[in-house]
């Protein structure tokens, strides 16, 4: 069952940065372990965004890398049809609530205009 708390970081209780109900998910899959840790990295990151002081230029800033960097990984860990699938999926269950849409809108929001550099290598942390 997904959190629908109206926290943005959600349950999690052994404080690894992904949300209890996500990493539930993300071990049942079928997937090889390292294709999950890109999962795992990616949920990381979706916290890390849901929950950046947007204020914050630095912290804008570290998130938009962690999330392009997970990105990155699960593209070399996944066939390209299902990295896209395995990400879109990642997103849909962290933005569940009307709080994380409207924090992660706001994310969206705060990069408007801005640019990234792509990671060096594949941006797997695993």
């Amino acid at each position: 069952m997904l959190d629908r708390s109206a926290t943005l970081s959600g349950t999690d209780s052994n404080a690894n940065g992904i949300r209890d109900d996500i990493e539930t998910h993300i071990n049942s899959m079928p997937d090889t372990a390292t294709q999950k840790n890109a999962l795992r990295q990616t949920a990381q990151a979706f916290t890390s965004v849901l929950t950046t002081n947007l204020a914050d230029s630095s912290a804008l800033t570290a998130s938009s890398t962690k999330l392009s960097n997970a990105s990155s990984c699960l593209f070399s860990r996944y066939p390209s049809p299902l990295a896209s699938k395995r990400a879109r999926e990642m997103e849909k269950l962290h933005i569940n609530t009307r709080q994380r849409f409207d924090a992660y809108d706001a994310y969206n929001a705060a990069l408007s205009g801005t640019t990234s550099l792509a990671p060096a290598g594949d941006g797997c942390e695993n």
